[in-house]
Order: structure tokens, then sequence, then C-alpha cells
């Protein structure tokens, strides 16, 4: 059996909003990117940005973690922003219809 694989993540500030960049593919659920989304909101920070400019590729199941994590912001009057996505990313966002509630910054 393999060893449990993590995503790579990193915390910031993009343009005065908490950020939380995913290096390499975001392709796993992992509770680190819930556990951070849960930190932010709870120190009453509303709005989240994901900033994709190290993510080389996303999967339903980045999509399942962005779903959730944009309902927690939700519940507190707040949004969910994603910037520095790539072409690929963009159309995927496009199709899946998440860019009708995830904004793109």
């Amino acid at each position: 059996m393999g060893a449990k694989k993590y995503l790579n993540v990193k915390t910031g500030i993009y343009n005065g909003i908490d950020s939380i960049s995913v290096v390499g593919p975001f392709d796993l659920v992992d509770t680190a990117i819930d556990n951070i989304a849960d930190t932010i909101i709870s120190e009453g920070k509303k709005n989240i940005v994901f900033d994709f400019s190290e993510t080389t590729y996303i999967t339903s199941s980045g999509l399942a973690v962005l779903l959730k994590i944009f309902k927690k912001c939700q519940k507190v009057k707040g949004n969910l922003y994603v910037t520095n996505i790539t072409q690929d990313m963009y159309e995927l966002f496009n199709i899946s219809s998440f860019d009708s509630f995830i904004q793109i910054i």
C-alpha cells in the first residue's frame, strides 16, 4: 500500500484578502485546506482567494473542495475568489458553471 498523498498548500495575502495557494495538482480532498479556510473564517474574515499561480491542474475533487469552502464563505456573507487560473482551468470553471458563483479575479 502506498503512502498517503498530501497537497502542498501555502497561505498568504492577495490584494488584501487571505489567500490559499495549491502548489502542483489540486487533485485531492485534503483536510488541511478546510482547516485553513475554517481558521480564516473564525478570525472574522469573510473572503478567501484561491491563488492558482502554482497549480498545474484541478480535478473534480479540487472543485468539490472549492464548493465546500464557497458554501462556508456564503454562510458568513462572504465570497470565494480564484485568481491566476490557466486557460484549461477557466474552461473547466465555465463548463461546470463554477464561474457563475465563484468570482474569477
